[in-house]
């Protein structure tokens, strides 16, 4: 169920990633840095809001095992007077905000993506009840035509010349045809009273996974306010492009995973076992590409990119081994909320977010402010803050330690095992053209996933 449910999910998300990667190269080849830097600052603003506003809606929907239309009528009527709340938080504070730190071009763009908190947090509400029916397939055709549309409307722009106005536009066209779709495939109509009891239920279930999320976007993204703290929008610009093809990957791969796990973990007699289960089984798909980009990222920054972003192949080393601990740890909300815990999903982030801000205060005061020594500084807090998470959730949910801490130390022996690997067989080789150094190292990545494949299959059949 797992990896079908995971495979339909994972697909929906690959034109998605694909089309905004391919707008974002373009944009970023057109503008300078600092203005790349306000347009960075702008989506982390969107993305702060999203978290803020999601208030467990769509996790309370997925967990139950029975669900009334009395909840979902004051599921959707909470949800719809948070989306309006979040529009204006935008326009009225964030807006007047960015104008005094930097001006008119900022507080322009905040303005421009100030309507789209209200299209994310009602879809949201539609998305939850189709992933509870586990249709990943028909979620899967839905994001297929909407991210080529919007993608196809982000590259022509950005062909055209259109700049950082050109993925505003894109991500608004997605928003509105993934409204659309999602209304309609739902089958959802409101036609039933809410209750003030369960509104208010929802809201104390909500509230402290929502207060959650923002100190997990807090600890996530820290980095990136951390460096426009010291160094300014133009630094920022070469961190987010440095981790752009990361990050992506990551949301491609795990995004869509965090419905599909939380699912299997709820069905699960033992969820720490089927977490560690399903972890590894994600580690083996993801680690390698990695291992992979971390080995070639000079040749992907160069060749995507541009020269000008040499400064960013530094960053793309470096966190692609922050990768292991990361994949380690995406899913342990999901973990949490199956023992019904949702005020320790607000903890177990807190202490997320106080580990990265600690390990990176200590270094900045004890190092200094260059950057090199920042970016090593940060991968460092990633591990520090994965590790301190994982033992806090295992001592809370009783869970064995050994099935949450494996995955971190098998990802460890598979990355830097394939690191060596690719390392060795480019120098063997003696390729000094990018290009066939990345399809070289690439094969040798998918070979690995496909006998790992191969091996769990046999074995899956064989039980």
């Amino acid at each position: 169920m797992i990896i079908r449910s995971g495979l339909w999910s994972i697909a929906g998300s690959a034109i998605e990633k694909l089309m905004l990667l391919a707008t974002y190269v373009l944009v970023s080849r057109q503008v300078n840095k600092e203005q790349f830097g306000y347009l960075v600052i702008v989506f982390l603003i969107v993305e702060f809001l999203s978290y803020l506003s999601s208030f467990g809606v769509a996790e309370n929907i997925l967990r139950r095992k029975e669900i009334s239309a009395s909840f979902l009528a004051s599921s959707y009527y909470f949800i719809v007077r948070i989306a309006l709340a979040m529009v204006l938080l935008m326009a009225l504070v964030a807006a007047p905000i960015a104008y005094v730190f930097y001006g008119n071009e900022l507080f322009f763009l905040v303005l421009l993506m100030s309507v789209h908190p209200l299209f994310t947090c009602i879809n949201s509400f539609y998305l939850a009840l189709i992933q509870r029916d586990l249709r990943y397939k028909e979620l899967a055709l839905r994001t297929a035509v909407v991210s080529f549309s919007s993608g196809l409307t982000g590259v022509l722009l950005a062909l055209s010349g259109a700049g950082v106005l050109s993925m505003i536009a894109g991500r608004y066209v997605q928003a509105v045809a993934d409204y659309i779709w999602l209304r309609k495939i739902s089958r959802y109509r409101n036609s039933r009273q809410h209750s003030m009891a369960e509104v208010k239920e929802i809201w104390h279930f909500g509230l402290p996974l929502s207060t959650a999320q923002v100190f997990n976007f807090a600890s996530s993204r820290f980095y990136e306010i951390f460096v426009t703290l010291l160094f300014g929008p133009a630094v920022l610009a070469i961190l987010d492009v440095g981790r752009k093809f990361l990050m992506t990957l990551y949301r491609f791969v795990f995004t869509p995973l965090n419905s599909v796990i939380l699912t299997y973990l709820s069905r699960a007699d033992r969820p720490e076992k089927a977490f560690f289960k399903a972890v590894s089984l994600v580690q083996l798909l993801v680690l390698p590409i990695v291992a992979a980009m971390g080995v070639l990222a000079e040749d992907l920054v160069f060749l995507s990119f541009g020269s000008e972003w040499e400064e960013s192949a530094f960053v793309f080393q470096v966190f692609s081994v922050a990768g292991i601990a990361q994949s380690s740890t995406w899913f342990l909300t999901q973990l949490i909320i199956q023992f019904d815990k949702s005020s320790l999903v607000l903890k177990n982030n807190i202490i997320g977010f106080l580990s990265v801000f600690l390990v990176l205060l200590l270094g900045w005061v004890f190092i200094g402010d260059d950057v090199r020594f920042v970016i090593y500084i940060m991968c460092l807090s990633v591990f520090v803050s994965a590790f301190i998470r994982v033992i806090y959730v295992s001592f809370m949910t009783r869970s064995h330690l050994y099935l949450l801490l494996s995955p971190m130390i098998t990802g460890s022996a598979v990355y830097f095992l394939l690191n060596v690997l690719f390392d060795y067989s480019i120098d063997w080789m003696d390729l000094s053209t990018g290009l066939y150094r990345i399809l070289l190292v690439l094969t040798e990545a998918f070979v690995f996933i496909s006998v790992m494949l191969l091996i769990f299959v046999i074995l899956r059949w064989r039980k």
